[in-house]
């Protein structure tokens, strides 16, 4: 037996976690609190989420997971 999920959601099941991407930044703008650098834009949902909308559905081509930097200990 298989779950048929409406095409509605399917997009949000998959949907890109712009905290990761290191395009994304916290502005300083109340009204606009999300930012892209690689789009240029300040919104006030998270960026993956104006794309989709603007878009139909589709996911944002320009994201970059953000690279972890190691923690250097002083022993």
């Amino acid at each position: 037996m298989s779950i048929r999920i409406p095409q509605a959601l399917r997009g949000m099941l998959k949907m890109i976690d712009c905290h990761k991407c290191e395009h994304y930044y916290v502005t300083w703008d109340k009204n606009f609190p999300h930012g892209c650098r690689a789009m240029d834009f300040k919104s006030l949902q998270v960026p993956s989420v104006v794309v989709q909308s603007s878009t139909h559905g589709k996911d944002c081509l320009l994201f970059k997971q953000k690279i972890k930097k190691h923690q250097v200990s002083d022993e």
